[in-house]
């Protein structure tokens, strides 16, 4: 079971942080076609863009009690959402630019070389996920549980862009908080 079909890991240079969030794998036989891989860029973008809590340089008061009234009809939405969709699990993964790896029971684990798309919350109050093709690249043991490691396949530059001002927030969030600690 162990082992890895790369010889190199998603996480060798390149800046990366660590979180608790929902986190679900979609097993496919074949490719995305070229409209469901748009249609996924599309949405991951959305979802990247979206982050709560990160506002734009607005300093008319007005638009900013609108924007912190469309945030919290969003959080409401997705609460209802969330009574028909739940999420799936959360597990604590490891998020870089190129990939993310998580923990899992034995007998969930796919097998590497697998490919599919990495459904993967970040935002509890927005229902939308991150819905990033990739394959399987190591499954390796780890205290009782299975490390998955998976590589993120063919990311546009936009979403690369989104993706990686995230994980640098994410990880200054967390310098921040162990400096203050």
């Amino acid at each position: 079971m162990g082992g890895s079909a790369e010889p190199h890991s998603v996480f060798e240079d390149c800046v990366s942080c660590e979180d608790v969030v929902p986190i679900a794998w979609r097993g496919r036989q074949g490719a995305l076609s070229s409209g469901e891989l748009h249609r996924l860029q599309e949405l991951t973008l959305r979802a990247l863009r979206a982050e709560p809590g990160e506002q734009a340089d607005v300093k008319d008061p007005q638009l900013l009690r609108l924007h912190e009234k469309l945030d919290s009809v969003l959080e409401m939405m997705g609460r209802l959402l969330e009574i028909h969709h739940p999420a799936p699990q959360p597990a604590h993964v490891r998020l870089s630019r190129m990939g993310v790896a998580w923990r899992t029971e034995p007998g969930k684990a796919p097998p590497i070389g697998e490919h599919g798309v990495l459904e993967l919350h970040l935002h509890p109050r927005l229902m939308q996920p991150l819905l990033l093709p990739a394959h399987v690249c190591a499954v390796e043991p780890r205290s009782g549980q299975v490390e998955v490691e998976v590589a993120f396949d063919s990311v546009p530059e936009p979403v690369e862009t989104a993706l990686e001002r995230h994980i640098f927030r994410r990880h200054r969030r967390a310098i921040s908080e162990t400096r203050n600690g």
